[in-house]
């Protein structure tokens, strides 16, 4: 996805939210995201919405394209450094 603003592509994580442990998991999740600083070494993060066409919410957060962190895992000999 592209966002707006910036015009930066970006990663969405989308989870259902019509399970309550997802909608807390989620919730957390958000949470945690708007109270970090902008550091560099994490992934920046964008902003959040939620959509009742299909009951998701979205997390914008910065398109990462090194692979899945179990990826990294994997390639560094299963930890990380």
């Amino acid at each position: 996805a592209l966002h707006g603003p910036s015009k930066k592509l970006v990663a969405l994580k989308e989870i259902s939210v019509n399970d309550k442990n997802n909608r807390e998991q989620m919730l957390n999740e958000v949470r945690t995201l708007c109270g970090l600083p902008q550091l560099e070494g994490l992934v920046q993060f964008f902003g959040a919405f939620y959509s009742a066409d299909d009951g998701k919410i979205s997390i914008a957060l910065e398109y990462m394209n090194a692979g899945s962190l179990e990826d990294l895992c994997r390639l560094a000999g299963g930890c990380i450094p």
